[in-house]
């Protein structure tokens, strides 16, 4: 089994190495997982309540969820007869519709700590949710969504700005209850920014979404609910369906 740590954690394991108190790496390594394995539970307890504090903060905060995309009503954007919450959800709405995908708009919606937590969208053909935010809860709303994840098994695609090449960001927030897919996930995907590319040996439209440090989206997820594509050829984010729905973005005038 391969792990890969973060700087942090590789000084702190080194450190611990060196006070004389564990022979090597792999000593510390056990023994902090025996640790969580006999407090599994009260470590919930805790990462539960710190993420409750840091929900009900923002929630009050003047850049909060509730108040950057809660706005009232006579604020909300019109399009396709739905009242979105701001513009940039909008844009959302026009890019899936460009592709030719019919979306449902916050249909469904789940209570956390007492808070009403209401998913964006729902896209013909794929099977994550889709949620779009302001750039100013980038990292408090991955950790919200992540709990919503685990508590529901759903796969939430958080997407950061509006639908214009390079202007945007999309994280992944998922629980997976297999321990090999649920390593690969935090090692690989948990908080790395990914953006969308189209799968090229698909017989329909499949949404994927690729690393933004990878060219040519190498390690690209397909998120499509019934996959058609063969994954031998990478997805292409310049793809000439993409450039339409951006452009079509652009182009749009709303209510």
């Amino acid at each position: 089994m391969h792990i890969s740590l973060t700087p942090e954690l590789s000084d702190y394991v080194k450190r611990n190495v060196e006070s004389g108190y564990y022979n090597n790496a792999s000593e510390v390594i056990r023994d902090a997982l025996r640790f969580m394995l006999a407090n599994e539970k009260l470590i919930d307890l805790i990462k539960t309540e710190a993420l409750q504090k840091k929900i009900e903060a923002n929630v009050h905060a003047p850049n909060s969820l509730k108040a950057s995309e809660r706005t009232p009503p006579h604020k909300t954007t019109y399009y396709s007869g739905c009242h979105f919450k701001d513009r940039f959800t909008a844009q959302w709405a026009v890019f899936f519709e460009s592709l030719g995908l019919k979306w449902k708009y916050a249909e469904e919606s789940h209570i956390l700590f007492g808070i009403d937590v209401t998913l964006d969208f729902q896209v013909q053909g794929h099977r994550c949710d889709f949620h779009v935010i302001g750039s100013e809860n980038t990292s408090w709303s991955q950790e919200l969504f992540m709990e919503v994840a685990k508590r529901t098994g759903k796969e939430i695609v958080v997407l950061v700005g509006p639908p214009q090449r390079k202007q945007y960001e999309a994280f992944l927030c998922a629980w997976y209850p297999g321990e090999e897919d649920r390593v690969l996930y935090e090692n690989v995907v948990e908080g790395v920014p990914h953006h969308f590319g189209l799968a090229r040996r698909a017989t329909k439209v499949e949404l994927c979404l690729c690393p933004d440090e990878f060219e040519y989206c190498a390690n690209a997820i397909n998120i499509a609910t019934d996959i058609s594509d063969d994954g031998e050829r990478s997805p292409l984010d310049d793809y000439s369906d993409l450039v339409k729905a951006y452009e079509n973005v652009r182009k749009t005038i709303f209510g």
